[in-house]
């Protein structure tokens, strides 16, 4: 169980979405564009199980040199930051680690969390 993993299942009912426009080269409205890099970020932290994940990085990574380069950077740091402060909280904290699998196993078998205990689970784990 990863963090990559429960973000996938949280976000699972997003899927069926068609998010092709999203990553469009020729976006020339800055809230369009920023609108996709959410996006493409929002796919990024559910891994590379994501059917759009290998889309969704090629999408960021072409902002290298681009007004958008620092924004892009935010979010990448941010995706890091997250994975490390996960990753070491499951180390160091058996309550947490033991929120964090409710939460995993509760979003694998429910399409969504909008019911109390989905989003008991969620808060619980992202918004302790």
């Amino acid at each position: 169980m990863n963090i990559h993993s429960i973000i996938n299942n949280v976000m699972k009912n997003q899927e069926d979405k068609d998010i092709s426009n999203f990553f469009k080269n020729d976006a020339a409205d800055a809230e369009e564009i920023c609108r996709s890099i959410n996006t493409a970020f929002m796919i990024s932290l559910c891994g590379s199980n994501h059917k759009n994940y290998n889309e969704a990085d090629k999408y960021l990574k072409q902002f290298n040199n681009t007004v958008y380069k620092d924004l892009v950077e935010f979010y990448l740091q941010g995706k890091k930051l997250l994975e490390k402060e996960i990753e070491t909280l499951v180390q160091s904290d058996k309550n947490f680690s033991t929120k964090l699998a409710k939460l995993n196993t509760y979003s694998m078998n429910h399409k969504s969390l909008t019911s109390s205990e989905g989003t008991d689970a969620l808060w619980s784990v992202f918004f302790p």
